[in-house]
């Protein structure tokens, strides 16, 4: 029996957010160590979960936002890691703006909600692809079925999370009578961070409000 997927994916995300606190810090960091650091954690989650369909799918959902937010970043390393993205390393390719919304796609036409999760939290982490612009987003999200605007993709994303699989609450002081995120709990010092997270829950709280 292979470890629950959350278990083997969220040292890759901490780990991550850590790096992001050290550049927000003004830390000069290799880029070529990190990346090395990274890809022995996706390594370990490799060996711990196994070859799955959701498993795969979740790497590549934290590939994708991994490259997004350390080029979002600003850091020494950003040249270096535009050049060199995770993406071509671990799949050869190099479209994950859009990929990463059709295989979210994917994960939520299996029977189990832990891969979808992960395309969740790194929506709510940062990732934002295509929905970086909306018209993009209209054009590419029609030719693929996609959501509309980041906003429904998340609100559709959220209810799809809770039909699969009995979800508790997260505990990180959300306000009275908001909705249910995850099934996972993984806490993040960072308050800009909790600050988000709140914010996204919410929104997609209210957003199911004015649709019911």
């Amino acid at each position: 029996m292979s470890l629950d997927l959350a278990q083997s994916v969220d040292p890759v995300f901490t780990h991550v957010l850590d790096l992001l606190e050290q550049i927000e810090a003004g830390e000069d960091l290799d880029p070529r160590r990190v990346q090395m650091q990274i890809r022995d954690l996706i390594e370990q989650a490799d060996a711990s979960v196994g070859a799955t369909q959701s498993w795969e799918l979740a790497r590549y959902a934290i590939t994708a936002w991994i490259d997004e937010v350390l080029l979002d970043a600003a850091w020494s390393g950003h040249e270096w890691w535009s050049n060199n993205v995770l993406e071509v390393e671990l799949f050869r390719t190099r479209d994950c703006s859009e990929q990463f919304y059709v295989k979210a796609e994917l994960a939520r036409s299996l029977p189990n909600s832990q891969a979808l999760e992960v395309f969740y939290d790194c929506v709510v982490l940062g990732f934002r692809g295509i929905y970086r612009s909306a018209e993009i987003a209209q054009v590419i999200g029609r030719n693929d079925g996609l959501s509309e605007s980041l906003e429904a993709w998340l609100r559709r994303t959220s209810l799809a999370i809770e039909k699969k699989s009995q979800i508790t609450p997260r505990v990180v002081g959300l306000p009275s009578g908001a909705p249910p995120r995850t099934a996972r709990r993984w806490f993040v010092g960072t308050g800009f961070l909790l600050l988000a997270l709140v914010v996204i829950d919410v929104l997609i709280y209210q957003l199911r409000g004015t649709s019911s």
